[in-house]
């Protein structure tokens, strides 16, 4: 976003920048890269907006905004669609089956939840996966599968319209978040709504959303023997309906559209005045 941002700014137009992402260790692929764009790029884009638009406070102190306090405000895009997205199968009626909804890419941790599959199957063979979703690691994802003989457990599924979503969130007994960077993302709203329960990394926006074994699940961290644990734990917790209602309740009233209209269009004419 550092080019437009720039030009912007020399049309003397009003910025806005919606920051999504948490500035955590993304990947280790190439070092160099992430440093220039979490470092460099991120602070340019920030030094040269109006106002910065985050998920939560937390998100501030995760990524170094606390000097530019003046321009933030706390907004979500998100939008969550009542009439799609509803509990059809209660969590005490669900197979033991786990799912993953996004997009195959290294930063999302999807190759570590994929080998943790190997140790969960090791100790209970009744757990069944379901990730959904496209990217680059899906040929390494089918071949895992494959070679640790792993076809019988995990079903890879492309992505599916919207619309069919609710029906795959009342399947999963939990859903997975792993990731290594995170604002906050949208499947982790929509699972709560459907009803399921979520175990998920405490990066970006999550922790705000999910007290752990209150609304939902943290991982201590995103290794495959953590994740194993850790879906293994939750799938005989106990008091997982209860857990599940918690989440619900917690954000039942939020993620609306009039609302999210409103604050943007304060913000809006906010900018403007100061012309």
């Amino acid at each position: 976003m550092t080019i437009p941002i720039i030009f912007s700014k020399l049309l003397g137009k009003k910025i806005i920048y919606i920051s999504a992402g948490s500035l955590k260790k993304r990947n280790d692929d190439n070092e160099i890269i992430r440093i220039i764009e979490n470092s460099i790029l991120k602070r340019i884009n920030y030094q040269l907006s109006d106002k910065i638009c985050l998920y939560s406070t937390r998100m501030a102190d995760a990524t170094f905004l606390l000097k530019y306090k003046s321009k933030i405000f706390i907004s979500q895009e998100h939008i969550i669609d009542r009439e799609k997205l509803f509990i059809s199968n209660p969590i005490n009626r669900r197979n033991l089956i786990v799912g993953y909804v996004g997009r195959f890419s290294s930063e999302k941790g999807i190759i570590n939840l994929v080998e943790s599959i190997k140790l969960i199957n090791d100790i209970e063979k009744d757990v069944h996966f379901l990730i959904i979703g496209e990217g680059p690691l899906k040929p390494y994802i089918e071949e895992f599968s494959k070679n640790n003989h792993l076809i019988d457990v995990l079903e890879i599924h492309e992505w599916v319209d919207h619309d069919k979503l609710n029906y795959y969130y009342n399947q999963f007994k939990i859903l997975v978040i792993p990731s290594y960077t995170e604002g906050l993302p949208n499947v982790m709203l929509e699972a709560i709504f459907s009803g399921t329960p979520v175990l998920a990394t405490p990066v970006g926006s999550i922790p705000d959303y999910i007290q752990n074994n209150l609304t939902g699940f943290l991982l201590p961290d995103n290794s495959k023997e953590s994740i194993a644990t850790n879906i293994l734990s939750v799938l005989h917790n106990p008091n997982l309906e209860k857990i599940t209602e918690n989440a619900y309740n917690s954000i039942k009233e939020k993620f609306i559209l009039e609302d999210n209209i409103k604050q943007y269009a304060k913000v809006i004419d906010d900018l403007l005045v100061g012309n």
